[in-house]
């Protein structure tokens, strides 16, 4: 076959793929992405830490040894929501973008880009950083553990408690053994999200 007859017969073959197969793969690959996407937002909403923190549960199941909201332990104003500012943030930030067509007949292939969050966010600097504990953001915290817990008095008066749900104390409350162990988080989420996009 003469070399211009492959150039003609490879362009039929790449309009083809353009106009026929590619938007069947775009509609998939879309749809798996949204799927994707709805359960990681539903799993952080579902998800214990998440509930506690959006309900203010008043004895939380997670700081052993005393009383007490996690959502006071963490200091959040009263007002803030700080699940929702974290889901409508990765709503924003997790996006699809269209990718190019790779293979040959019989193994074509569509890839795609899937924009995660910046790292920095996370940061000590970041939109979630804690500042009263060495800037970790609250979702690294509670992944890696939080201090100061026997220091965190579960008693509010109005205008000094930050989150109307417990203040911090100056000096370890006697005999305290109270602790806050790490939890999982968005980790195990992040991790599901990626195997439900690329099957493994």
């Amino acid at each position: 076959m003469s070399s211009a007859n492959q150039s003609f017969l490879f362009d039929a073959f790449r309009n083809h793929v353009k106009r026929r197969i590619r938007p069947n793969l775009e509609e998939e690959a879309r749809a798996k992405f949204k799927a994707a996407k709805a359960k990681l937002i539903q799993d952080i909403k579902s998800h214990p830490v998440s509930e506690e923190l959006s309900n203010k549960t008043p004895n939380s199941a997670f700081l052993s040894g005393t009383k007490g909201s996690l959502f006071g332990f963490l200091g959040f104003n009263a007002g803030y929501d700080p699940v929702s500012h974290l889901v409508n943030y990765l709503r924003q930030t997790i996006k699809y973008k269209p990718g190019s067509i790779t293979g040959r007949t019989g193994d074509i292939r569509l890839n795609v880009k899937i924009e995660t969050p910046d790292n920095r966010d996370f940061g000590s600097e970041g939109r979630f950083a804690l500042p009263w504990e060495s800037g970790k953001s609250w979702p690294v915290a509670i992944e890696i553990g939080v201090s100061g817990l026997p220091y965190f008095l579960n008693f509010n008066v109005e205008g000094i408690s930050r989150s109307g749900g417990g203040i911090q104390i100056k000096t370890k409350r006697k005999g305290s053994s109270a602790e806050f162990a790490p939890v999982s988080y968005l980790t195990p989420i992040f991790d599901d999200f990626r195997r439900n996009l690329t099957g493994r």
